[in-house]
């Protein structure tokens, strides 16, 4: 029976299987005439030779040989259309693959506001608040350059402070900031001081981001370390005579007209000879809206409502009736920007000073800050 079905099949054959075996036997010399291994000799002159009948090599080991490449042939082929139909298989989920990763960047595209208004430039040269903390997370590898400056003016109370600063952008959601605080002067009644303020290297992170075809939300985790740089012996004090930390968070909805954003944070002090700054609390709130302007810049105006609670201090472990309160104030502020410049200009008023014991109060604030985007 096996025989038979053989013989159909390897005459009859029209598959890869058969053509390829009958090419490979009669390469061996096995076609149904030669069944000497090669001699040439037909089987009647086999038979004439040996004098008996016998049965033909073909039925015996031909057969079985023939057999034999069948399977190993058939078992090979198997395994190439296997494998044909896996690679098939594996184009096809990378092509599919390729279709989604198009589709994915071309919904992003689409989901992104256009770059016309707030969205004209980049996300550094974008605007945000003037005296509020934050909103310092730039592109990978770019570096801006500060120059900040305020002037807190009061009857008998002045703060003059001036801090360059270097922003690095490690990632696309993560920043690093040194800041190297100096006062060219300190006024506080018939006392005044001035010298370097407490440097502090500060870092940003922004754990949410969400961009759609007219807006783009952020939100941030902002924490810096301040070394006692300045002094406290001096007076007024330019430092708060030990380190001293601050943790924070911030929100940021960015429209094309429109933008708004909000923070809230904490200094937290430490203490030395037991004297301790009291910790401050801060929280703020602003919005703004763009100012039509050429294509390559960023006109916009913006009011921003900034508080600060302070605890009182301990001075030799003693309690300073005459330090701590609330004071909010409220800053109205102009946004120029450019691809590599931006400049910002505003004038703070207090609305509120409720401040503990005897302290001389402030009458309004300047606040000035320009810098100098390298990408």
């Amino acid at each position: 029976m096996i025989k038979k079905v053989f013989l159909k099949w390897y005459t009859e054959g029209g598959s890869k299987v058969g053509i390829l075996t009958r090419r490979l036997l009669k390469i061996f010399r096995l076609e149904r005439g030669t069944i000497a291994y090669g001699q040439g000799m037909s089987e009647d002159k086999i038979l004439m030779q040996s004098g008996t009948p016998q049965k033909p090599i073909f039925e015996s080991r031909s057969v079985y040989l023939q057999v034999f490449l069948f399977l190993i042939i058939s078992a090979h082929l198997q395994g190439i259309e296997v494998d044909d139909a896996k690679e098939q298989k594996v184009n096809k989920c990378e092509t599919k693959e390729e279709d989604k990763s198009e589709d994915k960047d071309k919904d992003k595209e689409e989901e992104e506001p256009p770059k016309i208004g707030n969205f004209a430039l980049a996300t550094s040269q974008q605007p945000y608040g003037l005296f509020a903390f934050g909103g310092n997370v730039i592109d990978k590898g770019e570096v801006q350059l500060f120059l900040f400056a305020d002037d807190f003016e009061g009857k008998r109370k002045v703060i003059i402070d001036l801090i360059p600063s270097a922003l690095f952008g490690i990632t696309d959601e993560w920043s690093i900031f040194f800041n190297f605080p100096y006062a060219p002067k300190l006024k506080d009644g018939c006392q005044t001081s001035s010298g370097l303020e407490d440097i502090f290297i500060q870092m940003e992170f922004a754990f949410y981001n969400k961009k759609t075809a007219t807006y783009v939300d952020q939100a941030t985790v902002v924490g810096n370390v301040t070394t006692p740089t300045g002094s406290i012996r001096k007076m007024p004090p330019t430092g708060f005579g030990s380190p001293s930390f601050f943790i924070g968070g911030t929100y940021c909805r960015m429209m094309v007209d429109w933008f708004v954003f909000a923070g809230q944070g904490a200094i937290l002090t430490t203490s030395d000879h037991r004297t301790k700054i009291g910790d401050q609390f801060l929280y703020q709130f602003g919005f703004g809206r763009n100012i039509p302007s050429p294509p390559d810049r960023i006109y916009a105006w913006m009011i921003e409502i900034d508080g600060q609670y302070n605890q009182k201090s301990r001075v030799h472990g003693k309690i300073d009736p005459n330090s701590g309160g609330n004071a909010i104030f409220v800053t109205p502020s102009i946004w120029i920007s450019t691809k590599n410049f931006l400049f910002q200009f505003g004038v703070g008023f207090p609305v509120n000073q409720n401040l503990f014991g005897r302290q001389n109060k402030f009458d309004y604030v300047l606040n000035l800050n320009v810098a100098w985007s390298f990408y």
